[in-house]
């Protein structure tokens, strides 16, 4: 931060993925008086964080869902489609230990068991392990009938590897190294089956969403992960409220993104709180999707965004 702003000179900064790295962003913001809109993190602390001192955290804003939503919207599939659609009644939950999973894991377990629910086994584990035989083993003694993973980077190709090579119940809720097209490749196919939701996807999310998709493909010879249509989006609202401001100053451009109302690639109507800063809630959609055959990316959940059915694991016979 320090070097893009004293040394590079920016105006305004979009980015980051990591929600302790934003953290410990935060309190630059206001020494240096620069906006950043954050596309990746997921951590509820950051918006609230405005909210109690709004004077010195107002220059953060989120264009992105936060982990509660994630959660929401998780629980929201595993009871409609998992249990409505499948009629699985017994859930694993395996997240990583990182910030945002610490209200993520036992919320969803407290949403599920609330609605009759079975959760015999919940873990955050170590984002260092390498070993998930032994864990995979214990699930078919349990008699799980749906594993929900909520993992973002380290250890997703060793879980992925290791739920292959054990073959226990299906597996999905959210993959964060899963959502790029690369995973494939990055697991020699092991993922096959495995189902996460995403943050894009080649579905009609708004009307802009699928020609957004083809010209990023196009233009960069692969497709875009989870953070780029809130990135693009975020540049052009910057871009907007700048030239409706005529202005670079800092309080000019917060002002302009609490009052914006914006169509992109991702949300119909994006726009911000005015206290937390966060995504206006009811402004997004996450898609659910499988990995199948040949590599495909498909997005099967919720009904309106669906381009292809579900697959069952070959293996799994309920």
């Amino acid at each position: 931060m320090k070097k893009l702003v004293l040394q590079d000179k920016v105006d305004v900064v979009v980015g980051e993925y990591n929600s302790g790295v934003a953290l410990a962003i935060q309190p630059f913001l206001s020494a240096y008086k620069i906006v950043l809109i954050s596309t990746g993190t997921a951590s509820p602390d950051l918006t609230n964080n405005v909210k109690k001192d709004y004077s010195k955290n107002k220059y953060f804003f989120r264009d992105m869902v936060n982990a509660d939503r994630q959660e929401q919207w998780s629980f929201k599939f595993l009871k409609e489609f998992v249990n409505g659609t499948l009629g699985y009644k017994r859930f694993a939950i395996l997240a990583e230990n990182a910030k945002w999973t610490e209200g993520f894991a036992p919320d969803l377990k407290k949403d599920l068991e609330k609605s009759g629910f079975e959760v015999p086994f919940m873990e955050r584990f170590d984002v260092d392990i390498k070993d998930f035989s032994p864990t995979f083993s214990k699930f078919k003694s349990l008699n799980v009938q749906w594993i929900a993973q909520v993992v973002s980077h380290a250890a997703s190709i060793p879980l992925v590897k290791a739920w292959a090579d054990n073959k226990p119940a299906p597996m999905g809720c959210v993959n964060v190294t899963s959502m790029d097209s690369k995973f494939w490749e990055m697991t020699g196919g092991a993922c096959l089956y495995e189902v996460t939701y995403n943050q894009i996807a080649r579905a009609p999310l708004t009307d802009r969403t699928i020609s957004f998709w083809d010209n990023f493909v196009k233009k960069y010879g692969n497709t875009p992960v989870y953070t780029s249509g809130f990135t693009y989006d975020s540049v052009y609202m910057i871009a907007e409220v700048i030239k409706q401001k005529k202005s670079l100053n800092s309080d000019d451009i917060v002002t302009g993104l609490e009052n914006i109302v914006y169509k992109g690639v991702i949300h119909p109507q994006t726009g911000f709180d005015k206290q937390t800063h966060d995504l206006l809630e009811g402004r997004y959609a996450m898609p659910l999707v499988q990995w199948q055959e040949g590599g495909k990316q498909v997005v099967f959940w919720p009904e309106h965004f669906k381009v292809g059915n579900y697959v069952k694991p070959a293996w799994w016979k309920q």
